[in-house]
């Protein structure tokens, strides 16, 4: 046997001494593991032992008096030294061993297995071994199993390794905690804690804030109480589906019912926290106020929504599948669990924030930089981490104030910005201001003072309200100054609109508004005719409420002492971007006499105007020379400057010298008259900015053209998603290519589009070459149809799984495949497959069984075995017509035999007793060891009692022959009860209490032979 590395081997005996187990007394802990693989095995010795420095010392030992043993002469140290499995069949003819004191001489090794067992760090401190006089083999099995015990006794070394971690670690769990408080209460954004039946268990104050409720009445809330209706099935069905495991965490923008009665518009973030053994424990909910968001965007014509990326959430339900393949560790380490659950709530809080979180030390030092900080100021969270705040975020002109304000709370304990809500300019990495809303706390850990701050940019919602507030002011202006009647009314069909020429119309003051105005508006509004009136339900205004898109509807206005005014109606109902009513509005002409052609042409202008500033473009007209003649909203907030400072300016002046230079081509081909179309790209404040342009020549039916319109597309967003959509794919087949499971997604024709690398290792299919085939192409007929019924439950909508055998692989493999359905707009699209190898589970669950229902010393049924057995042959008695006879058997004087032996001669006993019962009856005849030296025999197939006695004959002869144990002879002898019962109805508790009294007839007589039970 050759030494190891000096410094290894000094690390491992450092690492043994540490454990603290050498030369302490026995432990049940570990002489259970040994007793148990012995009887497993069959072997008269198992060890637990350690080697030290020059012996070998067992700290568990079964069948071996000796404490310990020479290191030179132990089989053990050969295993420890090359850290895997040893297996020696036979000493006696393997020269390590065949000139071994143990070989020569007691124990008489023939046979010996041992397998290292580990500490915490690696280094192997002994081994589990069984040893055996007589030369035997292992199964693949039989070495399974053993190195399944070396685990148990691995584990009972590293649960007090365990106990110190937690102890080392309870302390930052302290310093976390209260990090996480400060965070918790203080974050710009709503934090709760939802349980799982919806119930709201702790919230913050930003929560409360926006749904206008105090703490201590939101705990008398659910979740669902507070959302709107409307919302309520689609967040619960993505609820469930996080709960079920399909999905990690999921984000919606959905209404709350604040406490006043009116809708508070939020985004959603939930993620779902388990606790130590992988079971859902709660919700933890991030919620982003963003009513002002939602109202600019109706304000400027509901925007579209942003639309969810599927690849960034398929790969976070891997991501979640990763996650949980640590939850085995985490059900070993329960202590320091507690503490990873709590980092785990901070960091999910702080990474599912849509706002930037910072944290500084009292020197004004980053320690805290999450996300959505790199993405709004530029700086990734390695390059912000350990430098000054000022040196990053913080503009130089506010330095000064920054420092004194820092040293200034330090010193008195106030400061103006903490625990406030502020507006204030940041820097951006690339030197760009922008205006930040900023919440500031502070808070002591370890009597150090730290801060953490939530930042929200509000350059948009800043653009949108100035937006909002200038396009409001042009809409009053042109409500006011045009000749067209605007009326409109909210849901409820109260009048929010009466513009100057509606109320002239009608002959009310301007801005009149509410049910006296509708009193007035209906009172003078007739049919074409000028003198039948419209009922309620006619008006316009109340048919497009309704529903109804009302186009040029003829009605005459008719005032007392005033000639008849004949107008065109046209109007809808207005609908926010989730389809609920907002109200109606409704636009008269003034078509009366020579009016009718100018209120034509300003409407058509008013409508043009609509229509540039609400396409989802930046709209242009350009003249001959280059220069812009108009430009929509849209265009100018694109290059952020103002009409005055565009209008009338070259196109070249926007552009840089390339820029130009690389659109100058398509300017040229519109004003030769023809039609240009491309896409480019440019920088705009500082940013690059990706769009497709139309250019289309102005002709006025003329030869030449006269200029060219412009209209482009902001395609920044589509251009950096399906950058990200690349890179994420990549991540993708990278993860599940490495995955030790078949991931696969096939389409709605059952067509594989997606497969992993793991094909090839299984069944020798490279994934290129089932891209674009069947099921039934890539496995044939046979396989295919095996899985057609759930291939057809899958692309029906329903998730599915089962477990199949595949004979064919060597070994035989059993796999758990599983299916998710691809559900898009309602519908199947196709389906997410996952096949996992459970064939080492399903050995192992069978091999459970098997120690469940036998005794571990004798090999027989043990009880629970017994009671099943005798409730089935109890049925087959009855079917079959025949009686069923029953006997209970005990070993006389046992106690006096295992005095005498001791254990190990009473186990020798006992196994030879259990082989002659067997040996003495009919095979389809059941024998079982109940417990001790109780056993029964369950004698099926007989007429009646009579054809019982000549085997309970038969085996008190058998039993009377010596018993050889522990090196002698000895007499043994045994006391049987006997009952049975007709075919008829079988009482299988009478039956065994008869046999039980039987017994005991027997002992009372003189033991030694059968009693049968009496008759009642």
């Amino acid at each position: 046997m050759s030494s190891p590395s000096p410094n290894v081997e000094r690390d491992r005996l450092e690492a043994l001494h540490a454990t603290g187990m050498l030369d302490t007394p026995p432990e049940e802990r570990f002489d259970r593991i040994t007793r148990l693989a012995a009887q497993f095995f069959d072997v008269p010795i198992c060890l637990v032992s350690l080697i030290d420095e020059d012996r070998q010392w067992f700290k568990s030992r079964y069948g071996l008096a000796e404490r310990q043993t020479a290191r030179s002469d132990a089989f053990c140290a050969h295993a420890v030294e090359k850290r895997e499995l040893i297996v020696v069949e036979d000493a006696q003819l393997d020269p390590r061993f065949v000139h071994n004191v143990l070989v020569t001489g007691a124990p008489l090794i023939r046979f010996y297995a041992g397998q290292p067992v580990f500490g915490v760090d690696g280094h192997a401190l002994g081994t589990l071994c069984i040893i055996d006089s007589k030369p035997r083999q292992l199964t693949v099995a039989q070495i399974a199993a053993l190195r399944d015990f070396a685990l148990l006794v691995q584990e009972e070394f590293t649960k007090a390794a365990v106990a110190e971690y937690a102890l080392l670690r309870s302390k930052a769990l302290l310093a976390s905690e209260a990090k996480f408080q400060a965070t918790f209460e203080q974050a710009a954004v709503g934090i709760a804690h939802v349980g799982l039946d919806g119930a709201l268990l702790h919230v913050n104050r930003k929560f409360g804030e926006i749904v206008g409720y105090p703490e201590g009445a939101l705990r008398q809330l659910t979740f669902q109480d507070l959302t709107h209706p409307d919302d309520l099935p689609i967040d619960m069905q993505l609820l469930n589906e996080t709960l079920a495991g399909a999905r990690q965490w999921y984000s919606i923008e959905k209404r709350y019912i604040h406490r006043q009665g009116h809708f508070v518009w939020i985004n959603l973030t939930v993620a779902l926290r388990r606790d130590e053994h992988g079971a859902p424990d709660y919700f933890i909910s991030v919620i982003e106020d963003i009513g002002q968001k939602k109202h600019s965007e109706l304000a400027l014509h509901r925007l579209n929504d942003e639309l969810e990326s599927r690849v960034a959430a398929r790969t976070a339900e891997l991501e979640t599948s990763l996650a949980e393949l640590g939850c085995e560790v985490a059900q070993r380490i329960s202590v320091a669990a507690s503490l990873r659950r709590s980092e785990e709530h901070n960091h999910t809080i702080l990474e599912a924030s849509h706002d930037a979180f910072i944290g500084i030390d009292s020197n004004g030092i980053v320690n805290n930089w999450n996300r959505a900080a790199e993405l709004m100021f530029g700086w990734s969270a390695d390059e912000a981490m350990g430098i000054d705040l000022a040196a990053t975020i913080i503009p130089p002109e506010y330095h000064q104030a920054h420092g004194a304000g820092l040293k200034r709370f330090l010193q008195t304990g106030q400061g103006d910005n903490v625990n406030q809500r502020l507006e204030l300019l940041a820097l951006t990495k690339r030197g760009v201001v922008i205006p930040v809303e900023m919440t500031i706390s502070a808070y002591k850990v370890n009597d150090q003072v730290f801060f953490s701050a939530f930042l929200h940019d509000i350059t948009e919602r800043r653009d949108a309200a100035a937006a909002l507030e200038q396009k409001q002011a042009l809409l009053d202006a042109v409500l006011d100054a045009v000749d067209v009647g605007v009326l409109a009314c909210d849901a409820q069909g109260e009048l929010t609109l009466f513009n100057r020429a509606a109320a002239q119309f009608h002959g009310l003051a301007p801005g009149a508004a509410g049910t006296t105005a509708w009193a007035a508006v209906a009172r003078n509004i007739y049919r074409a005719d000028g003198s039948t009136p419209l009922a309620r339900e006619e008006l316009p205004l109340y048919r497009a409420l309704a529903g109804e898109s009302v186009a040029n509807a003829e009605i005459t206005i008719v005032r007392e002492g005033e000639a008849a005014r004949f107008l065109f109606a046209s109007g809808q109902r207005l609908l926010s971007s989730s389809g609920q009513s907002m109200g109606a509005v409704v636009a008269v002409k003034d078509v009366t006499a020579l009016k009718n052609a100018e209120t034509l042409r300003a409407t058509n202008e008013s409508r043009l105007r609509g229509i540039t500033e609400n396409l989802p473009s930046l709209i242009g007209h350009i003249d001959k020379d280059e220069r812009f003649l108009f430009l929509n909203g849209h265009a100018l907030r694109f290059y952020g400057k103002t009409a005055d400072e565009l209008i009338g300016k070259e196109v070249r002046t926007l552009y840089g010298a390339a820029e130009y230079g690389a659109v100058k081509p398509y300017i040229d081909q519109a004003k030769a008259g023809a039609k240009a179309s491309f896409e480019s790209q440019m920088v705009v404040g500082g940013k690059v900015r990706h769009f497709s342009a139309v250019y289309i020549p102005e002709t006025g039916g003329q030869p030449g053209a006269r200029g060219f319109y412009a209209m482009a597309m902001d395609i920044t967003a589509r251009k950096n998603s399906e950058i990200t959509q690349a890179e994420s794919e990549e991540r993708l087949r990278t993860i599940t290519d490495n995955l030790p499971v078949l991931i696969a997604y096939i389409d709605s024709d059952e067509v594989y589009r997606f497969a992993n690398a793991t094909h090839a290792k299984w069944y020798g299919i490279a994934p290129q070459d089932m891209l674009g085939k069947s099921v039934m192409a890539v496995f044939g007929a046979e396989r295919y149809a095996a899985v057609k019924p759930y291939l057809t439950r899958l692309m029906a909508g329903e998730a599915t799984q089962y477990e199949a055998t595949d004979a064919s692989a060597a070994p035989v493999r059993t796999s758990l495949l599983a299916g998710i359905p691809h559900l898009k707009d309602g519908r199947v699209v196709g389906a997410y497959l996952m096949t996992t190898d459970i064939s080492a589970a399903k050995q192992y669950e069978a091999q459970l069984q098997l120690l469940a229902r036998s005794d571990p010393l004798t090999g027989l049924p043990n009880r629970r075995s017994y009671e099943e057995r005798l409730r089935e042959a109890a049925l087959r008695g009855v079917r079959s017509g025949r009686a069923l006879a029953l006997m209970f058997l005990d070993i006389d004087y046992f106690k006096q035999i295992n005095d005498t032996l001791g254990h190990a001669g009473g186990d020798e006993v006992l196994r030879e007793f259990a082989h002659r019962l067997r040996a003495a009856v009919r095979s389809t005849d059941t024998v079982c060891r109940l417990a001790g030296d109780e056993f029964t025999i369950i004698l099926e197939g007989v007429l009646e009692l009579s054809e019982a006695i000549p085997v309970a004959e038969k085996i008190l002869a058998a039993v009377r022959a010596p018993f050889y144990a522990e090196g002698s002879f000895r007499t043994v002898t045994a006391s049987i009860g006997l009952s049975c019962q007709g075919a008829d109805e079988i009482d299988t508790a009478a039956l065994a209490r008869d046999a039980d009294a039987a017994l005991y007839l027997a002992k009372a007589a003189g033991r030694n032979r059968y009693a049968i039970a009496p008759v009642a």
